[in-house]
């Protein structure tokens, strides 16, 4: 039956998963970004949450208010992450590698997949109302570690500032 599935699966979802697999180990290097580029991933993670959520489930503002409680408790358990610092002044920040956003990203292609072929296969279990409390809350939480992420490389302080502030302190 997976042999089956996959030769029904479209070339583009193929593609798609190259796309976010190396976008997801590029994210696992240190490396300098402008920090309007933060915000693609979390953008891009909620748009195929939301239409993971929009497209397969019978019951889908309920799917979205679980959604908005995985991202809320997401944020709150996260919110007080390693801050990111500017390079320069200029709009650039440095981001160190991780792979939490490979993580993130695969985890919602993955879930994005299994609903898809659960869909397709017709099976009754994603009418359950459990089954679309569980993802939906998955698809936030996941999303939410992107958009705390993004936020904390949007609000960090620039690297010479950071450094002044420790000098005081140690002086």
């Amino acid at each position: 039956m997976f042999i089956e599935i996959i030769k029904h699966t479209p070339i583009w979802v193929f593609v798609l998963f190259v796309f976010l697999f190396m976008l997801g180990y590029k994210q696992t290097k240190t490396r300098i970004i402008n920090v309007n580029v933060s915000l693609i991933l979390p953008v891009v993670m909620i748009g195929l949450s939301a239409h993971g959520i929009l497209a397969n489930f019978t019951a889908p503002l309920m799917g979205i208010g679980f959604w908005l409680v995985g991202i809320g408790l997401s944020l709150w358990f996260f919110s007080r992450a390693k801050q990111a610092g500017f390079e320069n002044n200029n709009g650039l920040v440095q981001v160190a590698g991780s792979w939490a956003p490979m993580f993130v990203i695969m985890m919602i292609f993955i879930i994005k997949y299994a609903l898809g072929v659960a869909s397709a296969l017709q099976l009754t279990y994603i009418e359950n109302v459990k089954f679309i409390m569980v993802v939906s809350f998955l698809f936030g939480f996941l999303n939410a570690l992107s958009i705390s992420r993004a936020w904390q490389i949007f609000t960090a302080k620039p690297l010479n500032q950071a450094n002044e502030n420790f000098q005081q302190i140690t002086a």
